[in-house]
Order: structure tokens, then C-alpha cells, then sequence
């Protein structure tokens, strides 16, 4: 099976060909869902002085 020795090495090369399309696909899917909303909000970011 695709000049594999054997075909338990052709299984595990289909299954991370398979594996790596699936992971792409749903993060396709997934990509802008959201989620859920920040617990902690920021009101103000403060920066240290410029002479540091």
C-alpha cells in the first residue's frame, strides 16, 4: 500500500493526513465564534515613566 512496507504504517500516515485536515477544518469553523466574554476588564494601563 503506497510502497509502505506494511500496511500499519500506511494507517498511521492516512490518520495523520486525516488528523491534520480535521484540525484545519474546524479551526475554519471555529475561527471567529466568540466565546465566552472577558471576566476582567481593563479600565486604564499604566506605563512607566520614560527615563527607565
Amino acid at each position: 500500500m503506497l510502497g509502505f512496507g506494511s500496511v500499519e504504517i500506511a494507517l498511521a500516515y492516512w490518520a495523520c493526513i486525516l488528523a491534520s485536515a480535521f484540525c484545519v477544518v474546524y479551526g475554519a469553523v471555529k475561527w471567529n465564534d466568540g466565546g465566552a466574554p472577558d471576566k476582567i476588564k481593563v479600565r486604564k494601563v499604566i506605563l512607566p515613566p520614560k527615563g527607565e
